[in-house]
């Protein structure tokens, strides 16, 4: 059996970065619970999450990697980057 971790209200938010957005999708209980988009940015990636309590953050390995590592390290989000060929 799968051991449950919960962060409040939203246990992860995947993120798919592009360019110019970065798509979201909040998941608790393993079920969707909200969607969208933001800019790809250093400022917003702050504003995104400075709404948002504690959880894990996963994101695809990528170009934007480096600085959104750098980010999020400074907020209290447990963060995975992950390379999708290795699955």
């Amino acid at each position: 059996m799968r051991k449950s971790i919960s962060f409040g209200s939203v246990d992860t938010i995947g993120l798919d970065v592009g360019d110019k957005y970065t798509n979201f999708c909040e998941v608790r209980d393993s079920e969707p619970r909200e969607q969208g988009r933001f800019p790809t940015g250093v400022d917003e990636l702050k504003k995104f999450f400075a709404k948002r309590t504690s959880c894990r953050v996963v994101i695809e390995i990528g170009k934007h990697s480096p600085w959104m590592s750098d980010v999020l390290k400074e907020l209290p989000f447990e963060s995975l980057f992950v390379n999708p060929a290795k699955f």
